[in-house]
């Protein structure tokens, strides 16, 4: 019993290791505003082997700290890249918008950026 114990106990923390091998966070983020079309767009960094598995599952929009969208995914455009636009109607000069994205595995991003 004792050996099957420690056999099962191992079987499981090499489980979570390789979960924790594979999962990773999204690598960048670019972000740009578009003032003419109100439109925020994200190009995500996040290369993985099978974009339907591993992916970008949402993205979260906060202007100046206050959550204003949400975008989600079911799965990621390329193996490369996931891209988000997002309209943001009432940014004005000065506004800091934040964007975070999540991976569908583990870890997030952040990224913000001013309005010129």
């Amino acid at each position: 019993m004792r050996k099957f114990l420690i056999f099962l106990t191992l079987n499981i923390v090499y489980l979570f290791t390789a979960i924790a091998v594979y999962a990773h966070p999204p690598v960048k983020i670019d972000l740009t505003f578009a003032p003419a079309t109100e439109t925020l767009t994200a190009v995500i960094s996040h290369p993985v082997s099978n974009p339907e598995v591993h992916y970008i599952e949402k993205v979260e929009v906060k202007k100046n700290n206050q959550v204003i969208a949400k975008q989600e995914f079911t799965k990621q455009d390329n193996h490369q890249t996931q891209i988000a636009s997002i309209q943001i109607p009432d940014a004005k000069k000065g506004d800091v918008l934040t964007l975070q994205a999540f991976c569908s595995i583990s870890g997030s991003l952040k990224k913000k950026l001013a309005v010129q």
